[in-house]
This record gives C-alpha cells, sequence and structure tokens, in this order.
C-alpha cells in the first residue's frame, strides 16, 4: 500500500503541480512545499515507527525506523538532483531530528496507553509540528566550534558564521 501511495502522489505532483501553480499562483519557492514536506516527515516518522513496533524491535531501533521512513527519500531525491543530502550536513535546517522527535512522540504516547488515533496524531503533530518551526525559524543543530567547521558549513550554504 505504501508503494502505491508513493506512486500516486508522485503522479499527482508530476502532472498537478504546474495546473496548480497555475490556477492557484503557487510558485516552487513557496511555503506551500515546505508544509508538504513537513506534512510527509510527520506522516512517515509515525508509520516507520510503527513498524519497528510490529517488528518488535527495541525502543531506539523503532524510532530510526521512523527517521529512515521519513528521511531516505529525501536523501535519494538529494543524490539525484546532485545536491549535499540535506540531512547529513549542519548548514541545513533541522530534519532527521524532526523525525526522531515525531517518531519518539508517537512511541511514548503508545506507551502511556494512549489511543490508536490519538497516539497516531500526537507523533504525526510532533513531528510535522517541530519541521515547520524548524524551517520557519531556522533552527539547526550545533556546529563543532572550530574554524576549519565554521568554514566548511559557510561554503555550504550556513549564514550563521558569516
Amino acid at each position: 500500500e505504501y508503494l502505491w501511495i508513493a506512486a500516486a502522489t508522485a503522479m499527482a505532483t508530476f502532472f498537478g503541480w504546474e495546473p496548480a501553480k497555475k490556477h492557484f499562483g503557487f510558485t516552487d519557492d513557496d511555503y506551500w512545499i515546505e508544509a508538504s514536506d513537513a506534512i510527509g516527515v510527520g506522516a512517515f516518522c509515525v508509520i516507520g515507527a510503527q513498524n519497528g513496533i510490529r517488528a518488535g524491535v527495541p525502543v531506539i531501533a523503532q524510532m530510526l525506523c521512523g527517521v529512515m521512513t521519513a528521511t531516505f527519500g529525501g536523501i535519494v531525491r538529494d543524490i539525484l538532483v546532485q545536491r549535499p543530502a540535506r540531512i547529513f550536513h549542519s548548514y541545513a535546517d533541522m530534519y532527521a531530528t524532526t523525525a526522531a522527535f515525531g517518531a519518539l512522540s508517537y512511541i511514548i504516547a503508545r506507551k502511556i496507553g494512549l489511543p490508536p488515533s490519538l497516539r497516531i496524531l500526537v507523533g504525526f503533530g510532533a513531528g510535522m509540528g517541530l519541521r515547520i518551526a524548524a524551517d520557519t525559524y531556522d533552527i539547526r543543530l550545533p556546529v563543532y566550534d572550530s574554524e576549519r567547521s565554521k568554514q566548511s558549513a559557510v561554503s555550504k550554504g550556513d549564514k550563521r558564521h558569516t
């Protein structure tokens, strides 16, 4: 079912984005794109955590299942368009951390006994909310405090050290 969801979403985006831009006045750099990405992070971090739970792996692995499910598509995208994978660099706002937060929120909600629909909303909301906040407020993970690491970050687009 996930393959079908991904295929349908890809087809809708491929064939629908240009008409939507014309009809609604979107541009390619609109917040709409980041908001859609945040929805994906929220949804897929929960789906990954659920699959980790079903597999019976330890909590840390359940959380990592959420992170991998939510972020690996973006890694493939970045590689295909020949740009550095954003989750591996400190010059980009938080991404994988937001998925980890959403997955862990889902796991905790499950542990405390919340009903399935509520724990899904908790995990989804936590992942999506933190992702939107990271994009909106440029929240990033800290960089190692050396001149070389700062110069490297600046060369990759980090504006915190300029």
